[in-house]
């Protein structure tokens, strides 16, 4: 309990902290052309196994045509998994959650459509407030209201819209993002990907993340590639095992159930002298997280999802 609480507040304060530098104009959208299908997809795939433990079904529509839009991908990201993220939490057991893509006129549209709690007509406006917890909702959620907040001022800062809609309590709602297109002539800028250099033979890494899932599919990438891999899911595990593994490369979830990963690292290089490649692996990638890392420690911070190649790119440097 006290680690899922600590997870949770970590969370809400990283929402803070974008809120409060929207507030004070410090956020800079980096800009570029965007595939928003590729980006959906990816944020369905990412959510899915949120929605296997209330059963609920995910369904989407995502055409075929490519739409673009010139945009930040990291605040797209967070705009979509927090509308996805409270679709989940107000729609009960085995509801039924969808997204859709689609063109109007100059605008891609994106609708986040549930069959969940609901709204009544004279909420639409509030729920976008900071802190505003406008639901009447008895499923024991937790959070500060801020997770729209914070897509509704993203949103305005890529000269978009979001709205809400709903026919009323426990009739669904439906969040419609409209985003401008990107110019009919914008396309991503295709880097030609040189062949990836294959990983030092025998390389020994060890993974430190809860996340079993997770860390079942990296093995078996990592394993693939003539790697040694050990896996822990607690930080007192991974203490046992490193001095008999002896790991060239640590991969640590920051969010551990025991202790978070910024000790861990400073209790790793207390004991184990060894030449190893400390890399962070959090949820969190605003310059705050990453300094703390640096401080920590670490060599690298990656976000999660880990990004295989650049993964590789990282273990590469290791010879």
């Amino acid at each position: 309990m006290m680690a899922n609480n600590v997870k949770l507040i970590s969370s809400l304060l990283d929402d803070l902290l974008d809120l409060t530098r929207i507030e004070r104009g410090k956020i800079k959208l980096k800009k570029e052309i965007i595939l928003l299908n590729e980006i959906l997809t990816d944020a369905l795939e990412s959510f899915k196994p949120k929605t296997l433990d209330k059963k609920q079904k995910l369904g989407f529509d995502i055409p075929v045509e490519n739409i673009y839009v010139n945009g930040d991908r990291t605040r797209l990201e967070q705009i979509l998994n927090n509308l996805l993220i409270n679709a989940h939490k107000f729609t009960p057991e085995k509801g039924r959650i969808k997204a859709v893509l689609e063109k109007n006129d100059d605008f891609a549209v994106i609708k986040i459509q549930d069959n969940g709690i609901g709204l009544e007509k004279d909420k639409f406006v509030k729920i976008f407030d900071p802190f505003e917890q406008v639901t009447t909702s008895k499923m024991n959620e937790t959070g500060l209201g801020i997770g729209l907040s914070l897509v509704h001022k993203f949103v305005k800062l890529h000269d978009g819209e979001i709205k809400v809609d709903s026919k009323g309590t426990n009739k669904g709602t439906t969040f419609t993002l409209m985003l401008p297109l990107a110019e009919n002539d914008a396309r991503p800028k295709v880097i030609k990907k040189q062949a990836q250099k294959p990983l030092k033979n025998s390389l020994r890494v060890m993974i430190i993340d809860d996340n079993k899932d997770a860390v079942r599919g990296l093995k078996s990438i990592l394993e693939k590639e003539n790697c040694h891999v050990n896996a822990a899911y607690r930080g007192a595990t991974a203490l046992k095992k490193i001095d008999k593994f002896k790991p060239e490369a640590l991969i640590i979830d920051i969010g551990l159930p025991d202790i978070s990963g910024y000790d861990l690292v400073k209790k790793i290089k207390n004991r184990y002298q060894n030449n190893v490649l400390y890399i962070a692996v959090t949820g969190y990638g605003h310059e705050d997280a990453q300094k703390q890392s640096k401080k920590a420690g670490f060599d690298y911070h990656l976000n999660k999802p880990v990004k295989i190649d650049t993964l590789f790119e990282i273990l590469n440097t290791i010879s």
